[in-house]
């Protein structure tokens, strides 16, 4: 019989917290990124370099994501 974790109870056993705010994280750095570039498109020219360093950061957020998934099993 398979053993079930209360993760209230066991906290050892629980998602780290990074690991489900990586996510949020992501989709709210996209967002960010899609309004910088649409201001700078059509407002404000110097709010590229906000869209470029946006952009370099969100792979960030996905290697999180990517390194968690492989350092634990199943």
């Amino acid at each position: 019989m398979e053993k079930i974790y209360d993760t209230s109870v066991d906290t050892g056993f629980s998602t780290p917290r990074w690991f489900t705010v990586s996510p949020r994280i992501l989709a709210g750095g996209i967002l960010s990124q899609f309004l910088s570039g649409g201001l700078a498109l059509f407002h404000d020219r110097d709010l590229w370099g906000l869209h470029a360093a946006l952009g370099g950061t969100l792979p960030l957020s996905v290697i999180a994501l990517l390194a968690g998934r492989l350092s634990f099993p199943g």
